[in-house]
């Protein structure tokens, strides 16, 4: 009897190893500037798809994704990312959103202690697109909050680019 179990045993294991996964090199890829950026393409596409402004953000905290905005009510993307985040402090965040952010967005992001601000569009396209005009974009960064264009060809999409 306590042969057939053993016996039993010792096949359940090696179906269980033999059923493993194996994990490629795409599954211990690290995420990078990119995968943050196509996470906010997808907000935005989604936005527009609802009939919403083509704008999408994302919060990332600590190397991980924290939170993704779309604008609705009269917010920004980025004000609805960050405050999907649920956190007091965004101190050493970076937000990346598709567009260049507007003089309110850049208020909140500034506000919420992230550190840092990745965009494709910059203002002058978003307006050309009719996204926002030019008085959402009216006053200036926030010295402290360093703003970085990136090149991200699917982002470009929303301003006909």
């Amino acid at each position: 009897m306590n042969r057939l179990i053993l016996s039993a045993i010792a096949a359940l294991l090696s179906l269980a190893a033999a059923a493993q996964v194996s994990i490629s090199t795409v599954d211990k890829a690290s995420p990078n500037d990119e995968v943050y950026m196509d996470m906010a393409v997808t907000a935005a596409e989604t936005a527009r798809d609802q009939g919403l402004k083509p704008c999408g953000a994302v919060v990332i905290l600590n190397g991980a994704w924290r939170s993704t905005g779309m604008p609705s009510g009269g917010t920004t993307a980025e004000q609805a990312a960050i405050d999907k985040s649920r956190r007091k402090s965004l101190a050493g965040a970076t937000i990346y959103t598709v567009n260049q952010p507007t003089a309110a967005a850049l208020e909140a992001i500034a506000a919420s202690g992230a550190d840092a601000v990745y965009f494709v569009n910059p203002a002058a396209d978003v307006v050309a697109a009719g996204i926002y005009t030019g008085a959402d974009y009216e006053g200036e960064a926030p010295a402290s909050l360093p703003l970085r264009r990136m090149d991200y060809a699917p982002a470009r999409k929303f301003v006909g680019k």
